[in-house]
């Protein structure tokens, strides 16, 4: 018997479709379609490296980090408030939480040595895909899936900024962000 979807599931599942359904998400993805995107989202934490089924308990190559992006990591901010359930009236709920969501890319080769174009082509990106999370947001849910419904705020809780390459060696030349998206009721 399957285990029924809690409002904590729910909500990253909720995050997931809706990134998957931001043109401008995909754009960042390379992703051809919904499902492909899907892919570029990891729910937790990353896969580990190695080769299913057996994977290895190492670190990720430069070569396995680099190949796995662009992706979107995601996960409930649980010192940001995680998930809260408040009571409305009898024996009703609604609840709210904070999800953080991780975006990194590798740096385009062709602009790598041009820091203000990369910054700018990154930010222009990130951007972009804040946008469309807002316009999903409005769609609510559809007869196949639900976005993640009432998105009160997104912040930018670090970055955007490119790896340092003194602190993070090995790990090839990358930028990122991590967005704080704060939702309401009647998501969960």
């Amino acid at each position: 018997m399957a285990v029924p979807a809690g409002p904590i599931s729910l909500s990253l599942d909720n995050l997931a479709n809706t990134l998957a359904d931001s043109e401008n998400f995909r754009t960042f993805v390379g992703a051809a379609d919904r499902a492909a995107a899907l892919a570029k989202i990891h729910v937790g934490a990353l896969p580990r490296p190695g080769t299913p089924p057996a994977f290895e308990h190492r670190e990720y190559t430069e070569a396995e980090i680099t190949a796995l992006r662009p992706y979107a990591l995601i996960w409930v901010d649980e010192a940001g408030g995680g998930l809260v359930s408040t009571k409305v009236a009898a024996g009703t709920f609604v609840q709210s939480g904070r999800i953080k969501c991780q975006l990194i890319q590798n740096v385009a080769a062709g602009i790598a040595d041009d820091l203000p174009e990369v910054d700018l082509v990154f930010n222009n990106s990130i951007g972009e895909i804040i946008d469309d999370l807002y316009a999903l947001v409005a769609l609510g849910v559809t007869a196949t899936y639900s976005y993640l419904a009432a998105i009160d705020r997104i912040v930018t809780d670090a970055g955007p900024s490119r790896l340092d390459a003194e602190s993070e060696a090995g790990m090839g030349d990358a930028q990122g962000v991590e967005l704080g998206i704060e939702w309401g009721e009647g998501d969960a």
